[in-house]
C-alpha cells in the first residue's frame, strides 16, 4: 500500500487463488469463515496506515467495539473483561478482592512500556550497530531482559488466575507464557488499552481493503502465481523464478513466507555463497 502511494511499481505474487493466506476467506453451502484471526487489535496503525495512503479507513471497513472483550472461564468463575478500565477494575474487585489496585498499577507500568517497545519494533534492524541506537538502549530496562511473562505478571497479581487470564494471549504465538519474554506483557495490555475489534465480513475484509487500494495506485496482484526458487547473487536476491519457468527481476523484494520454509525451500544458494 505504502509503496504504490509513493509511486512505486509494485507487483505480488500470491501461489493461492484467493489473497490473504492466513487472513483469507473460506465460503461453504452458503457461509462465510475466516481461515485465521477473528479479532483485531491496536485499530491505530492500521488507521495510519490508510492514513499514509490518503484513504479513511472507514470507507472500507466496519469495525465494531467489542464489550466484553471476551469471556475467560477458569475454574469456577467467569472474568469477562471490558475495553473500559473501570469496568474492568469493577469485575477484578468482585472476583479477585484486593487485585483491583494492581490491575491500575499493570496499566499504568505497561503504558510507559509500550511508548518505549512501539518505536523499536517498527524499525528494521539491518546491522549489529542498529542495536546502540539510543532510542534501543532507552528501551531495554522495558524488555526485561531475564524474565519470562508469568514472572513479571506475579509482579502484580497475587491470584494465579488472574495470572493466566494476562498471559492466555501467548497461545496464539505457539508460546507459553512460563516461556515468553516479559516484553509480552504489552500484548494483553494493549488489548485492555485499545480494545478488541471485529471487522463486519470477517478479518479477511481488512486484506481485500489492502489490496483494493494497491490495485486504485496502480499496483499488480498475480495470482495463482507460485514462487518456486529465489536467486541469488552476492548475497542480495537478483530475481524469482515462478512455478511457470517465468523469471521475474526487480530492484527490491519482501517475502513474506514462512522463514523456515523460505530458506530451506526457495533460496537458491551458490556454492560460492556457503
Amino acid at each position: 500500500m505504502q509503496l504504490t502511494e509513493q509511486g512505486h511499481d509494485v507487483h505480488i505474487y500470491e501461489k493461492a487463488a484467493e489473497i490473504g493466506g492466513r487472513t483469507s476467506l473460506l465460503k461453504q453451502d452458503g457461509f462465510s469463515f475466516d481461515l485465521g484471526p477473528t479479532a483485531l487489535n491496536m485499530p491505530n496503525v492500521l488507521t495510519a496506515l490508510f492514513a499514509d495512503c490518503n484513504r479513511n479507513i472507514q470507507d472500507y471497513i466496519k469495525l465494531i467495539s467489542l464489550d466484553p472483550l471476551y469471556s475467560l472461564y477458569i475454574d469456577d468463575i467467569v472474568f469477562s473483561p471490558s475495553p473500559h478500565q473501570d469496568k474492568t477494575k469493577r469485575a477484578i474487585a468482585q472476583l479477585f478482592p484486593g487485585e483491583e489496585e494492581h490491575y491500575d498499577r499493570f496499566m499504568r507500568d505497561n503504558a510507559k512500556k509500550m511508548i518505549y517497545l512501539l518505536p523499536i519494533w517498527q524499525e528494521p534492524f539491518t546491522s549489529l550497530w542498529s542495536v546502540f541506537r539510543l532510542r534501543t538502549l532507552r528501551a531495554l530496562p522495558s524488555l526485561t531482559l531475564g524474565n519470562h511473562l508469568i514472572d513479571e505478571l506475579a509482579k502484580y497479581f497475587e491470584d494465579k488466575r488472574l495470572r493466566l487470564a494476562f498471559s492466555f494471549e501467548t497461545k496464539f504465538l505457539g508460546m507459553s507464557p512460563w516461556q515468553t519474554p516479559g516484553a509480552f506483557s504489552v500484548i494483553p495490555f494493549s488489548e485492555h488499552y485499545f480494545g478488541v475489534f471485529h471487522i463486519i465480513g470477517g478479518i479477511n475484509r481488512l486484506t481485500y481493503a489492502m489490496s483494493e487500494i494497491i490495485q486504485e495506485n496502480g499496483g499488480n496482484i498475480h495470482l495463482n502465481q507460485c514462487v518456486q526458487q529465489i536467486n541469488i547473487a552476492s548475497k542480495n536476491i537478483t530475481s524469482l523464478t515462478l512455478e511457470n519457468g517465468e523469471t521475474v527481476e526487480a530492484d527490491y523484494f519482501f517475502l513474506n513466507a514462512d522463514y523456515a520454509y523460505a530458506m530451506s525451500h526457495l533460496f537458491f544458494l551458490p556454492k560460492s555463497t556457503y
